[in-house]
């Protein structure tokens, strides 16, 4: 056990912790279940599938600022559903966790550790589930998400230069909106580009 806060909190993830949150994720599954909703049947079942972990990763992330190791291990676990089903290629798939890691580990570095190891590893899942295309996209929303958000924080002078703010909720946010609804993003964003 840590402390955070003054707060224990356990150093590795077990299944009995999720009773303590089980309130919280359900409260957060049913706006992805609405968000999710007018996907067709296979991208809604994998993005359910994707949410329910990452919803999970997001929360502990939140609580304690910790990315446990077993779930992004059970998020790769079933990235291989996609691939199973032909959803994704596995060169597309591949390239997308090596390009992730590479890039957060490449930011964890130039920032100092201001990025955790979290982070990075969780960058490998969401590779394989979105392909290097929508990777990309995941870390361009999170990251402005990231920014938007640290910045009203700033704002409202709940948060200082110091204080540490998790990436992993972004970084749920950022590969749902992608998984779901990457290609329409992607050319909506071409759209601001070239305009």
């Amino acid at each position: 056990m840590n402390s955070k806060n003054g707060q224990e909190f356990p150093q590795s993830f077990d299944w009995s912790m999720w009773k303590d949150v089980r309130g919280n994720w359900c409260a957060f599954m049913v706006p992805m279940l609405l968000w999710a909703w007018g996907l067709p049947v296979t991208e809604f079942c994998l993005f359910m599938v994707m949410a329910a972990v990452l919803v999970l990763i997001a929360i502990y992330d939140m609580r304690y600022g910790l990315i446990y190791d077993r779930l992004v291990l059970l998020l790769l676990l079933l990235s291989t559903i996609p691939l199973l089903l032909g959803y994704m290629a596995w060169e597309t798939a591949c390239a997308g966790a090596l390009l992730g890691a590479g890039l957060l580990e490449g930011l964890r570095v130039l920032s100092g550790g201001g990025l955790g190891m979290g982070d990075v590893k969780l960058s490998v899942p969401l590779g394989m589930w979105l392909g290097w295309e929508d990777l990309l996209l995941c870390l361009l929303l999170a990251s402005v998400a990231g920014v938007l958000y640290g910045a009203w924080l700033l704002a409202c002078r709940r948060l200082n230069r110091q204080t540490p703010l998790p990436f992993g909720p972004f970084l749920a946010l950022g590969a749902l909106a992608a998984f779901g609804w990457g290609v329409e993003i992607r050319a909506y964003v071409e759209v601001l580009l070239c305009s």
